[in-house]
């Protein structure tokens, strides 16, 4: 199962985090890919590390890159489903893609001809949730839904009473289930959800409504109404462009690794004088404090420069005495989560 195909989070925040260091390396969590789009446009990066125990994510991502090497800005955000296009047209774009993929990527696609035809950033089981959701949101709301997108909170016609039960709602644990969520960043054990309209009460009250990817997603459906400035860096064209430039000139390899990262890291597959970004999405709702703590412990000491940003979201949160553990083990840790335009995210800066 594919859990994302969209944007689920804001990869500025990682942008922001590298700073103006080069990194010889990049290890990051596929996802959906476009996290991993986001950094790929930085100068003197070589090699790519994509690490994901789902094979599918993999999949998804060498889509993507083959895509973008291959079609123009503009018609990969039609393959995309970003843009629209007819389901034919990206038929016969695969068809024309198909040999640039390893032979398993170009199995999965073909069975699976049906994703590609709708556009693939809208099938995965977190835009088909959001899709489920969506009715009883225009239930609720109706038309009053644009008063969310053009600051009218504080507005006395806002629909004040329907919003309180929309964020009663999506804090239920059972109604994610209700609707299909089977993710266990949503519905497993110890999952706060009541983190998501409480992001979605930050964006509102502060105006940030129409500025947050999320909001859009979950309202709309989609971001076509975003302005280009505010979209997020993978669907940017300007950032595409960079980043079909580099593909086309092979100027960085990318490696798929089907495992967790911390598998990965045992196996010692970096050399020891790399610069290193690594980027984790939020691998914590999977796992316990002490997996980061481990991964970390395989870059203490090291030479080489590293920095890791890793997300939290529902659960398995970043607690002081693990800040106090990893502060021991001679990094620094930064808190950036106010860079992250979903509000419902921990995000944190983690480097030696």
């Amino acid at each position: 199962m594919i859990y994302y195909t969209h944007v689920n989070e804001d990869n500025e925040a990682e942008r922001v985090a590298m700073g103006t260091t080069v990194f010889d390396r990049l290890l990051c969590v596929a996802g959906s890919g476009e996290r991993v789009l986001a950094l790929l446009d930085r100068p003197g990066l070589q090699i790519v590390q994509a690490i994901d125990p789902n094979v599918e994510a993999h999949y998804l991502l060498e889509l993507k890159l083959t895509a973008l090497a291959e079609l123009t800005v503009q018609d990969y955000l039609k393959f995309l489903g970003f843009e629209g296009a007819l389901p034919k047209q990206r038929e016969a774009w695969f068809e024309q893609l198909k040999a640039k993929m390893t032979l398993s990527c170009r199995q999965f696609w073909a069975e699976h001809i049906a994703k590609v035809r709708q556009g693939v950033c809208y099938t995965g089981h977190f835009e088909q949730f959001l899709a489920r959701v969506r009715p009883l949101v225009k239930l609720l709301f109706g038309n009053s839904i644009h008063a969310f997108f053009q600051n009218k909170y504080q507005k006395k016609d806002f629909p004040y009473s329907r919003w309180r039960l929309l964020r009663w709602l999506f804090s239920q644990k059972w109604i994610y289930w209700l609707m299909g969520n089977r993710d266990e960043a949503f519905v497993g054990r110890g999952c706060h959800t009541s983190i998501i309209p409480n992001g979605l009460q930050i964006l509102l009250k502060e105006n940030r409504f129409n500025e947050s990817f999320m909001s859009h997603l979950i309202f709309k459906g989609h971001l076509k109404d975003m302005q280009p400035s505010r979209l997020p860096p993978s669907l940017q064209p300007e950032v595409l462009r960079n980043i079909q430039n580099a593909l086309r000139k092979k100027t960085f390899r990318v490696e798929y690794y089907c495992e967790d990262l911390l598998t990965f890291l045992d196996k010692d597959p970096i050399p020891l004088e790399d610069c290193v970004f690594c980027s984790s999405s939020d691998v914590m709702s999977f796992e316990r404090p002490e997996y980061l703590l481990a991964c970390l412990n395989w870059f203490k000491d090291r030479p080489g420069k590293s920095v890791w940003v890793a997300r939290f979201f529902l659960r398995n949160q970043l607690t002081p005495p693990i800040v106090d553990e990893i502060l021991s083990m001679g990094f620094s840790v930064t808190d950036i989560s106010e860079m992250d335009k979903s509000a419902m995210y921990q995000v944190y800066k983690i480097e030696n």
